[in-house]
């Protein structure tokens, strides 16, 4: 049976020293949310099982579903879970010269390590489109007019 609470943990740690790596990268943000618009920006989020369930474990999810859009974008275009965001999402800016210059180099540095920790805590591994795994948890989007 897995400790979710350990592995959690871990992965707050990994998160932590992550956030001061990406500090050091200092990529700009201009807090449009366009980067939680998928198909605007011109990307998918992907996940793991362990990232995916520290969110919905810490996280309203009653919200309504919408395509291509993170269901937890907030009105005012700001990041409604953002202590309990995905790696990706914690590491993605709009910047072109973070992206080319750290986001590889966080990724590898990183990424093996959330792998390892689900290793350690026999979650099975799998990588999946976020929306996906998140449009089977949320309430469905309401009928027009309704």
């Amino acid at each position: 049976m897995t400790d979710w609470t350990a592995a959690f943990k871990e992965l707050e740690a990994l998160y932590a020293e992550l956030a001061e790596d990406v500090k050091w990268s200092n990529p700009l943000c201009v807090a449009s949310g366009n980067c939680c618009n998928f198909t605007q920006a011109g990307h998918e989020l992907w996940t793991t099982p362990l990232e995916f369930e520290y969110l919905v474990r810490h996280e309203s999810l009653e919200r309504p579903m919408t395509p291509d859009v993170c269901p937890f974008l907030t009105a005012d275009r700001k990041c409604g879970v953002r202590d309990h965001r995905m790696f990706g999402c914690r590491v993605y800016f709009c910047d072109k010269e973070y992206f080319k210059n750290h986001m590889t180099r966080l990724h590898e540095k990183f990424f093996p390590r959330i792998k390892r920790i689900m290793r350690d805590h026999d979650i099975p591994y799998e990588y999946f489109r976020f929306m996906d795994r998140i449009g089977e948890r949320l309430p469905a989007p309401a009928p027009p007019g309704a």
